[in-house]
């Protein structure tokens, strides 16, 4: 849906797509990074067990956790910190 109005946007000659003026570069920039994060994980699964490579790509959210904390200055609240104490925990028994 995204790639459509990206397009329309772009035939119509639109420079505010979604409320965003000229950010066409961060959003090629944002395809990228996600294609190359796709076949890093297929690549992963080529060369490791799928439970475990799984179980460390569905534990991201310990990065975004991380990453609101130091660049956004969020709070680290009580269901944050289980989350990542779990996360860890899952991972931990996985290699083990």
């Amino acid at each position: 849906m995204f790639l459509t109005v990206l397009a329309l946007s772009l035939i119509l000659g639109k420079t505010d797509i979604m409320g965003v003026k000229n950010e066409l570069p961060l959003i090629i920039l944002i395809g990228v990074v996600a294609g190359i994060a796709y076949f890093s994980f297929l690549y992963g699964i080529h060369i490791g067990p799928v439970s475990l490579v799984s179980t460390i790509r569905s534990l991201s959210f310990i990065i975004a956790v991380v990453g609101g904390i130091l660049f956004f200055h969020e709070s680290l609240t009580t269901t944050k910190l289980f989350a990542v104490i779990l996360g860890a925990i899952s991972l931990i028994l996985l290699v083990l």
